[in-house]
């Protein structure tokens, strides 16, 4: 059986000729191959990027600073679960500030939720002894008069009734 020759290629050199080349070359015999000349500008050497700097003192400020607010984080959450109701003694519609019971609809009133003659009121007397105590004067309709002036200026006008003959 005869041998089939190997593909090649032509290909013009740096110096202008034809050569031939093997479409698939045998491993070459020099441990690392020469690229040519035009070739050089392609591979070279990657410049090595500037080695990155020490922390500044800026930042090592803001890690102080942050690790001076997170510190305090665990006195925070303590004196939230202390404000909490433990659920052993959770009583539903039970007043923690007075101690009596209600029903759903005297409960809401009790705590100031509903509305009666216009004005909205708090009937439960603990917190307004400790307003009192703290020399704070609360009315709770303050606020509600400013929302109240607001509704009644976007409200639109009445429409005209058709009359029929």
């Amino acid at each position: 059986m005869d041998q089939l020759p190997i593909p090649t290629i032509y290909i013009t050199s740096p110096t202008g000729d034809r050569v031939p080349v093997l479409v698939f070359p045998f491993p070459g015999q020099a441990p690392e191959v020469e690229p040519w000349e035009w070739f050089i500008s392609q591979f070279e050497e990657p410049k090595a990027e500037p080695e990155t700097k020490d922390p500044s003192f800026e930042q090592e400020a803001e890690q102080a600073i942050e690790d001076a607010i997170y510190s305090h984080l665990p006195e925070a959450f303590a004196e939230f679960k202390s404000k909490r109701v433990p659920s052993a003694e959770f009583i539903p519609l039970h007043c923690r500030l007075c101690g009596k019971k209600f029903s759903l609809g005297s409960f809401r009133r009790h705590l100031g939720a509903s509305r009666e003659r216009g004005k909205y009121r708090l009937t439960c007397k603990g917190p307004q002894k400790l307003l009192q105590d703290a020399g704070v004067t609360w009315d709770p309709n303050i606020v509600e008069d400013e929302v109240e002036s607001d509704d009644t200026d976007a409200r639109p006008a009445e429409k005209k009734r058709r009359i029929e003959a």
